[in-house]
């Protein structure tokens, strides 16, 4: 395995000591892009959040800001990202305010309907089959609720030399919406901006 690819497979799923470094530079580097999609979620105080791919927790503490009377429940297959989220928000968690999980979203236990708000940040490009996960985030979404994902525009990650190893996967905003419409939702569009650390897109789905 080339060393570009183990970069990329880092990034898709962050484990062990490398793992952790990488954490912190996607605790630092994330922050405007985590904001921005909280920000075009606008959260209501009795929101019930998820967020999917949460790393190492950094966009959850706004979250819970943004949601004095609602909570925010977390899922991420990496084990090593799951440790340290849970560390970092233990008090929540003992006061029932954040429920993190480790694992694939289709093994998520919540019923249909159980989110008012759903966002992932840099999550969209590792997807094998975007349509059907975008079906699931359709399924866990109430009517009316958003799904809000935020995604580094194309050019930008272009740049990037592990992102031609074939396990991003990279897109137009205005495929993501698209995906979003054929997975069910009622409305899809998306906004961009310049951010700290490139420009990005967040594709916003309504059901």
């Amino acid at each position: 395995m080339s060393l570009l690819h183990r970069v990329a497979e880092q990034f898709r799923q962050p484990e062990g000591f490398f793992g952790s470094l990488l954490c912190r530079f996607m605790e630092h580097g994330n922050r405007p892009a985590n904001d921005w999609t909280l920000e075009c979620l606008a959260l209501k105080p009795t929101d019930q959040v998820l967020e999917v791919g949460y790393g190492p927790g950094a966009a959850i503490e706004p979250a819970l800001r943004a949601v004095p009377r609602g909570r925010v429940v977390g899922i991420d297959f990496s084990q090593t990202m799951y440790r340290r989220a849970s560390r970092r928000h233990a008090a929540a968690i003992a006061a029932g305010r954040v429920a993190l999980l480790h694992g694939e979203l289709a093994a998520l236990p919540h019923p249909p309907g159980s989110f008012d708000k759903v966002f992932a940040v840099n999550v969209l490009y590792f997807v094998p089959d975007p349509e059907a996960w975008l079906r699931a985030l359709h399924g866990l979404t109430r009517p009316g609720g958003r799904v809000a994902l935020f995604i580094r525009a194309e050019q930008e990650l272009r740049r990037m030399p592990f992102t031609s190893t074939g396990l991003f996967r990279i897109y137009r905003p205005d495929e993501a919406v698209q995906l979003a419409r054929r997975a069910g939702f009622a409305r899809g569009w998306f906004e961009s901006r310049a951010l700290r650390g490139g420009p990005g897109h967040v594709v916003l789905a309504e059901r």
